[in-house]
């Protein structure tokens, strides 16, 4: 039987029933669960060990049979169901990369960790690595075998350490390391890493995609959603103690500035520096200073923007029902009433515990960037040049003189380059007379007039409310245009539309998520040329036969296809890299799932039966 969304709700709504009503009742059952796969595991391992026993017996005992076990090559499918569950016990999922620390380069942040390690009794911390990202976590990878011992891993993104003082990453890393903590979550720990050990089995299983795992994929797609659906109370509750724990080994106030501040300048980071960054290219050949240096100076320069409104974006956010995090807002007032006087942006010295390492990692982390991403910079500033050399073109000719792609054209190229904004809202506003339903337009003309104060953004946002992607960008524009004027009632109104559709987009992502045979699917309706084209991609790939392909139904966001691919591809072995090519061929846009027979049988019979053939 396989699970939908529906049903998930309801088994984590009487979770967090059980929870509530009688603890001791709900832990035996998370309990069950977790046994429950251990003995899964301990029986195939039993299985397997058996059937290596009685074919080594055989093969002793009996010549004709060594001689057929190696000659027909019998013994592959065995050696394959070996090297599988050794992967999958002894692999998992690998260990986190990163920038591994060592205590003679950053004694200061080693000393830090045994501080809390010590005060919160954890497990001990085995290693430190910084990654790029504006994030911390705590990884738990098993040092020979799933479920047995493992080795703790702390990740600090450099970001982050760019970010924050040193006090609030001291609170940040009190919480991460709070779900591990001995003081009061010994039962809560121990499902926190249940969660984490069979995400990991499953990733394992199920990235092999292979014929002689898929016992063990059935189970794990069977037995993970409701492990995950029925522990899901306990890891919000998870959540909440481990905020705790970072407010007693601080502060309250530290601990909330240090949750708001994370929230607000990784917003910042991804809207304002990231875009801002990436403009360089238009008028240099190569970076002048290298992304991470850059994103220093970014900090320290403190030129947040509009401070009030993000906030205000910030702290209206809401929990999701499908997310063990709770929302900022939420996270924040459990710990009492919050001062947003507190909340200092610039101060931030946390990067300073890296010691003399921290030079060196932001040396490598610019190299790693530039290695990935010099030939794209390169590209990007050569268009810009033709873009250019084209708006030179553009721009001197008289505007009645001009087509409408023409129109078109240089009201994108004026506004890309940021020049003469007046001339590009006439011109989108012109275009917007001649293609009134055009709502990427609209929208970009709604955002210009809400910079400029202007009232007629107003309609034009309500109007952008029509299509489901722009959404998002309606509300925020003018729950800003509201603000600046000092219509907090209005703002307010703009912001209760932003919140409910947030809860439909996270209604629309969870539905996105999986696919299975018990999921409604229909004949695609994607535009023809839009087949065809992925049809002759796909078919100069080596060993893909027959391709089938259907949509998913959804209920959000249905102009956004969830389009389904049964692929059929040749041969035993290397299907993984096969697949993978065919996953580079999809639109970026399409919401795409690939499934094979050994993957799934009964969703590759739907989609045959449901879909169209395309190969």
């Amino acid at each position: 039987m396989e699970f939908n969304q529906g049903t998930l709700d309801e088994l984590m709504l009487k979770a967090q029933q059980d929870l509530s009503s009688d603890q001791q009742s709900y832990k035996r059952k998370l309990n069950l669960y977790v046994w429950m796969a251990y003995g899964v595991i301990l029986l195939l391992l039993l299985l397997f060990v058996g059937l290596v026993a009685g074919t080594v017996g055989l093969a002793f005992t009996s010549s004709v049979f060594l001689v057929l076990l190696l000659k027909k090559k019998l013994i592959i499918p065995l050696l394959i169901i070996g090297w599988m569950l050794g992967r999958a016990l002894f692999l998992g999922a690998g260990k986190p990369e990163g920038y591994r620390l060592r205590r003679a380069e950053a004694p200061l942040l080693f000393g830090l960790v045994n501080e809390l390690t010590k005060s919160l009794k954890t497990p001990r911390v085995h290693n430190i690595i910084v990654t790029p990202e504006f994030n911390a976590a705590m990884a738990q990878t098993p040092r020979w075998f799933v479920g047995g011992p493992t080795e703790n891993t702390l990740i600090i993104g450099l970001e982050l350490l760019m970010s924050l003082s040193k006090e609030e990453l001291k609170a940040v890393l009190a919480h991460e390391l709070g779900h591990l903590s001995g003081d009061h979550a010994k039962f809560n720990g121990k499902i926190y890493r249940a969660r984490a050990m069979w995400e990991q089995m499953m990733h394992s299983f199920e990235s092999s995609g292979s014929l002689v795992t898929y016992p063990m994929r059935k189970f794990f797609s069977w037995y993970a959603p409701r492990f995950s659906a029925y522990s899901f109370a306990l890891a919000r509750l998870n959540e909440y103690e481990a905020d705790l724990s970072a407010a007693k080994q601080t502060s309250a106030a530290t601990f909330q500035s240090a949750l708001v501040k994370t929230s607000l300048l990784a917003e910042i980071t991804d809207e304002d520096f990231w875009p801002q960054y990436y403009r360089r290219a238009y008028e240099q050949p190569a970076p002048d200073t290298l992304p991470y240096t850059a994103f220093k100076q970014f900090i320290d320069a403190g030129e947040f923007g509009d401070l009030p409104l993000r906030l205000a974006k910030v702290m209206a956010e809401r929990t999701s029902p499908h997310n063990t995090h709770p929302c900022t807002k939420d996270r924040v007032e459990a710990l009492g009433a919050f001062d947003e006087d507190v909340l200092k942006l610039r101060e931030n010295n946390a990067w300073q515990l890296l010691g003399k390492s921290a030079h060196k990692i932001i040396k490598e982390f610019n190299d790693n960037w530039l290695m990935y991403n010099g030939q794209e910079w390169q590209f990007q500033y050569q268009l810009a040049q033709e873009q250019l050399a084209r708006l030179k073109e553009l721009e001197p000719m008289d505007p009645n003189q001009l087509s409408l792609d023409q129109k078109e054209e240089l009201a994108f190229l004026l506004d890309k380059f940021r020049r003469d904004p007046e001339r590009v809202v006439a011109l989108y506003d012109g275009i917007m007379a001649s293609k009134p339903h055009d709502l990427d337009t609209a929208l970009r003309l709604a955002q210009l007039y809400a910079k400029a104060g202007n009232p007629r953004c107003l309609p034009l946002f309500r109007t952008c409310l029509a299509k489901d992607e722009l959404v998002n960008d309606a509300c925020m524009g003018a729950y800003g245009y509201y603000l600046h004027q000092g219509d907090g009632n209005q703002a307010n109104e703009w912001l209760d539309k932003l919140v409910a559709h947030g809860e439909i987009a996270e209604r629309a992502r969870q539905e996105r998520i999986t696919v299975g045979a018990k999921d409604p699917l229909m004949a695609p309706t994607l535009p023809k040329e839009a087949i065809d084209a992925l049809a002759a991609r796909l078919i100069a790939i080596d060993r893909v036969e027959d391709v089938w392909l259907c949509q998913k139904s959804v209920q959000y966001f249905r102009d956004s296809p969830v389009v389904v691919l049964a692929i059929k591809v040749s041969g035993w072995t290397g299907k993984d890299k096969v697949l993978e090519q065919c996953f580079g061929q999809l639109p970026a846009d399409w919401t795409s799932f690939i499934v094979t027979k050994d993957m799934d049988s009964a969703l590759f019979k739907k989609v045959q039966t449901k879909g169209t053939q395309i190969i």
